[in-house]
């Protein structure tokens, strides 16, 4: 292990399946993805490069995939203790704010991620708010990827 310590405090990660389907998105428009590695397997390079915590985030590019990306989330925090697990929502979820609910009380995720330019949704748009108002309610942190 290494003797640099550190805290990754940005570490995007997926089920397989669709870390398999951002990577053929990002290859055709946008830029090649260098490292396409599964969430196991980058987790452990980090550690062994002496990463201590990683947050853990990843978004709902869609509606009604959140809940699953929820439990994913959890599942690997509860193999990894070092994860920092924040959930996913998106305004257009199905029984959003129970989602949220459970990702808050079931599994103790510590926050709430939203990616705006993936959602395609600005941060003050109306239906975000319900999402905002549940992060308030149970002191969680928020964090938006505006741009």
């Amino acid at each position: 292990m290494s003797k640099f310590r550190f805290i990754d405090s940005h570490v995007h990660l997926f089920p397989e399946p669709l870390f398999h389907s951002i990577w053929k998105w990002f290859d055709e428009f946008a830029w090649p993805v260098k490292y396409k590695v599964p969430a196991d397997e980058i987790i452990e390079l980090l550690t062994n490069l002496g990463a201590e915590r990683l947050v853990l985030y990843n978004y709902s590019h869609k509606a009604d995939i959140s809940s699953s990306l929820n439990e994913w989330s959890y599942n690997l925090t509860q193999k990894y203790p070092n994860l920092i697990g924040f959930a996913t929502a998106h305004p257009e979820d199905d029984k959003l704010l129970a989602l949220i609910d459970t990702a808050f009380v079931d599994y103790n995720l510590y926050g709430l991620k939203i990616q705006c330019h993936v959602n395609k949704i600005p941060p003050d748009d109306e239906r975000m708010f319900p999402i905002y108002e549940k992060v308030i309610e149970y002191d969680k942190i928020l964090n938006i990827h505006a741009g």
